[in-house]
């Protein structure tokens, strides 16, 4: 509205006390000397040292905020573009959208509605993705738990390894349904670091993993 009102843009050199009396603004963390420049926008807008180089509003023409942010509190930052780099953003912008609809084979009003579908169906993707590597986990546990080690009369052990990126609590949870008295070792390697767990039974459970750990800590420094 104010660009297209063609409002005159009057600059003028005064003293920094002049300036503040007749009602100029003074921009937030500016250093001033004893001499300024007001710019003077009608009754639109009266600052020091605006910044501004046209002799008219209209002059601006396109004007386009790109970004907004916090500097501290109560204080925003607006940044924006005008005239030949404003057309020269919106250009761009404009070109991107075009090789979406290429893309998506859509035009621009059902593109963000296409992109949101493909979002949601990759994101159900990958749930069906992890469900059914946590399936084959655990069908692969079967083997990977049979023949544990007697313990004592109660209880028997395994000690398994098992590939990097493997969820240690999630195959533990499956030894413990498979084995109700086992106590489980699982651990993984990377280079020189090992990641373990060691689980057992919670009920009545004479065991201490945490002594368990304690003496495998110091065997293998993990």
């Amino acid at each position: 509205q104010y660009i297209g009102s063609s409002t005159q843009v009057n600059c003028t050199i005064m003293s920094k006390e002049e300036a503040i009396k007749n009602g100029a603004l003074a921009i937030f963390g500016e250093k001033y000397g004893n001499e300024v420049r007001v710019v003077k926008m009608n009754t639109l807008s009266t600052e020091l040292c605006g910044g501004s180089h046209v002799e008219n509003t209209s002059e601006i023409g396109i004007f386009h905020i790109i970004s907004e942010s916090s500097l501290s509190t109560g204080i925003r930052r607006i940044e924006a573009v005008t005239s030949t780099a404003a057309a020269n953003f919106l250009n761009q912008r404009s070109r991107v959208l075009s090789a979406l609809e290429f893309q998506l084979q859509e035009k621009e009003n059902k593109v963000i509605n296409k992109v949101s579908k493909l979002l949601l169906d990759n994101k159900n993707l990958q749930k069906e993705i992890k469900l059914t590597q946590e399936k084959s986990q655990r069908e692969s546990n079967k083997t990977l738990f049979q023949n544990p080690e007697p313990l004592n009369n109660q209880y028997t052990l395994k000690t398994v390894e098992v590939p990097l990126g493997s969820n240690l609590k999630n195959i533990s949870d499956d030894y413990l349904d498979m084995h109700s008295s086992g106590v489980l070792i699982a651990y993984t390697k990377d280079n020189e670091k090992i990641k373990i767990i060691i689980r057992s039974p919670n009920i009545n459970n004479p065991i201490s993993c945490g002594k368990i750990f304690k003496e495998l800590s110091t065997t293998l420094r993990c």
